[in-house]
């Protein structure tokens, strides 16, 4: 509750200063910057072993999310040439119909940015 209010009372003039374009969008940007390290720098211990807590906690069920990723990846390419770019093969794999090209999009902004072009 505390991060969304600060968020919402800190965006409007954030962006006013930055629309302007003033010395006052500097001033706010390092304010907001000195004010977090200070915040950060008082939480203290607390807050380094509030993390190691959850990162403990949390370390098992990330790992098993990672090896199940890595193993979809890996099925995923064993039946395809994994240097062919294989936009359409998932639609054209499982489904009979026409699917929009949403995984298309992504490649072409690729391509072009490899061959630098607009």
């Amino acid at each position: 509750m505390v991060v969304v209010t600060t968020g919402a009372v800190l965006e409007l003039p954030g962006v006013w200063a930055f629309f302007f374009r003033t010395v006052s969008a500097d001033f706010f940007t390092f304010a907001v910057y000195f004010v977090r390290r200070w915040r950060a720098a008082s939480a203290g211990r607390k807050a380094v072993a509030a993390m190691k807590a959850v990162a403990q906690q949390t370390r098992e069920p990330f790992l098993y999310t990672t090896l199940a990723g890595l193993c979809y990846l890996s099925f995923y390419f064993l039946f395809s040439d994994p240097f062919a770019p294989g936009i359409g093969y998932a639609s054209d794999r499982f489904f009979s119909q026409i699917l929009a090209g949403d995984n298309v999009i992504p490649a072409i902004f690729a391509d072009k940015n490899l061959q630098q072009k607009p």
